[in-house]
């Protein structure tokens, strides 16, 4: 049956990228657009980076605005989440992954329905010179001057289209792609011969930038962490959780217990007095999140400040492992 379905959803595919073929239904923004997608449901790191991206681009004295989505946000339209300087939006109005965005890097950020329509009025809206679209590889109808693609080991594994497997369009369509980025922890020469060898390919490796107190705003380094020897409960709602704990056993962290959620998932009020409740039962003080779990949970401060309980996320980062030279060549030609 899931066979069945993939085929279905292959063929849809197929019919609407062959709508932007001839170039007639696509929308041209004046400056120059980058694109950070992927080819599976969540959990290859579009979001860091994103946000590496832009911080690179502030290194060439660019000044590039960040749109997205902003997916399980509250309202329509378009959201300035912040104008570079401060935020100006909160988690129902902006989306848990484009408010991460905007606290991380001071660029402008918008999160949106329409990426196409977002981008036109970017142009607008700011004093800026690139646009960097999240998530943007299956939006067609924007034209983009660098497409950047992002695999990890489990989309090579299982190359099936959904439902049986992760992919939103086949492995052929990288054929569209400029760049592809391997993001995990295998190698490029594995894959090159079955990934297009004619295209220009980045190795990135994750890093755990610090752990932050979610309570009082105190950052640590990950070595200098003053809790490593005491147990933690683990609370995430993202794409691959077990990802989540193999970073935090990476940096030699206790997990007692791990309450998962689900992707993008809504805190209320009643879930944190559970993981309170949770806390108490088993006797542990501190919990670890997730940086895009931490934007929602930062809203129950006073619940976990009135149980006495520590709240901490850790920040991730990306790095690129080889082919950073030719990586900066094909973002300086897009200026040219």
């Amino acid at each position: 049956m899931y066979s069945l379905i993939s085929k279905i959803v292959e063929f849809g595919v197929r019919i609407r990228n062959r709508k932007y073929e001839n170039g007639k239904n696509v929308v041209h923004s004046r400056l120059p657009v980058i694109s950070v997608g992927n080819l599976s449901f969540g959990g290859t790191g579009k979001t860091p980076f994103v946000i590496m991206l832009a911080d690179i681009l502030m290194k060439m004295s660019r000044h590039p605005v960040i749109i997205g989505r902003g997916f399980n946000r509250q309202v329509k339209g378009n959201t300035i989440v912040s104008d570079g300087k401060q935020l100006l939006a909160d988690i129902s109005s902006a989306g848990d992954e484009m408010l991460m965005v905007a606290q991380s890097i001071p660029v402008p950020v918008l999160s949106c329905d329409s990426k196409s329509d977002a981008a036109l009025e970017a142009e607008k809206l700011f004093n800026v010179d690139t646009i960097i679209v999240d998530d943007a590889f299956q939006h067609r109808k924007l034209h983009r001057n660098l497409d950047i693609v992002l695999i990890d080991r489990e989309t090579i594994d299982n190359p099936y289209l959904f439902p049986k497997g992760r992919l939103r369009e086949p492995l052929s369509s990288l054929e569209r792609a400029d760049i592809i980025c391997f993001n995990g922890d295998f190698q490029i020469d594995e894959t090159s011969s079955e990934f297009y060898p004619e295209k220009f390919k980045l190795k990135l490796e994750k890093k755990v930038l610090s752990i932050n107190n979610l309570l009082n705003c105190i950052i640590y380094l990950p070595d200098k962490f003053p809790f490593i020897d005491y147990r933690f409960i683990a609370i995430s709602g993202i794409a691959k959780p077990v990802n989540f704990i193999l970073t935090l056993k990476s940096i030699n962290f206790e997990i007692s217990q791990h309450k998962i959620f689900a992707d993008h998932y809504n805190y209320s009020r009643d879930d944190v007095r559970k993981i309170i409740d949770l806390c108490k039962d088993i006797r542990i003080k501190n919990i670890i999140t997730t940086e895009k779990d931490a934007v929602k949970l930062a809203n129950f401060k006073e619940l976990f400040m009135s149980a006495g309980l520590n709240c901490f996320y850790i920040k991730i980062g990306l790095k690129i492992e080889s082919g950073n030279e030719k990586f900066m060549e094909k973002l300086s030609r897009i200026f040219n």
